[in-house]
């Protein structure tokens, strides 16, 4: 299944991650990334897997924006995976749905489609939702994640997040993220988060313990910088260490 607990997702919001300008204009923001993982596998050679996505996005950030991407990811092969994405703001929230396709996928799910919202509750709590449904030759994974967000500090958000899967057979599993963010101003941020959660690939659903940390920098007016660093333990699967580099532009000053 696609990570959406923020662990390895180097792909910029446009519009919402990089500050909506004062007036109501159209955006328009490119965002480009690459990860680059030592994996091993028991039994198997060390092997080195990378990944690289483009993005591009237009729209209005105090309405709606509409993001396509075209995502690689090579393994023993590659995927390719084309996907589009519309996520529109409301009063306090905001709610999204997107979809996308692997044509000819080796490890990756086929299709898939998502949806989700997030609202504020006071001026401290946000709750979101999360759900995916997530094609793979030997069937169809759902998966719904409910999370609360807390400011427990003008510079610090913590936020918990309940992983909910099921597979083709009908079988549920649970599992769950924690997060902490830092922002001691808007120019940079900083986070760190750990889950343990049921993963859904090719070779079926399997237990996955992760730990990440990374920060987001911005560099003047149009240009914004994100680093992380990850390690990932798959049940009788594999182990991943990586790290995370993308760089997003956005033509029009903040």
């Amino acid at each position: 299944m696609p990570r959406s607990s923020g662990l390895l997702c180097l792909m910029v919001v446009p519009g919402a991650a990089l500050g909506a300008p004062s007036h109501r204009s159209a955006v328009i923001a490119v965002s480009a990334s690459t990860t680059i993982s030592a994996v091993s596998i028991p039994g198997a050679a060390r092997q080195n897997w990378r990944q690289a996505a483009l993005s591009v996005a237009a729209g209005d950030p105090r309405r709606t924006v509409i993001e396509a991407e075209v995502d690689a990811e090579h393994r023993a092969g590659t995927d390719v995976r084309l996907a589009a994405r519309a996520t529109t703001r409301t009063a306090g929230g905001s709610y999204y749905f997107g979809a996308g396709f692997v044509p000819n996928a080796t490890f990756r799910d086929r299709w898939r489609l998502s949806g989700g919202a997030e609202q504020r509750l006071g001026t401290r709590w946000q709750a979101s939702l999360d759900l995916r449904l997530a094609h793979y030759r030997d069937g169809t994974t759902a998966a719904f994640e409910p999370g609360l967000t807390f400011g427990a500090a003008p510079a610090l958000a913590l936020s918990a997040r309940a992983i909910n899967l099921v597979d083709p057979q009908g079988r549920y599993r649970a599992g769950a993220a924690l997060r902490a963010d830092f922002t001691p101003r808007r120019s940079i941020a900083w986070f760190a988060s750990i889950a343990r959660y049921p993963d859904r690939e090719e070779d079926g659903v399997r237990r996955l313990d992760a730990l990440a940390a990374g920060m987001r920098a911005d560099i003047g007016d149009h240009w914004q910088l994100r680093l992380s660093a990850a390690q990932e333990r798959r049940e009788r699967s594999y182990r991943r260490r990586s790290v995370g580099l993308s760089f997003s532009y956005r033509p029009a000053a903040r």
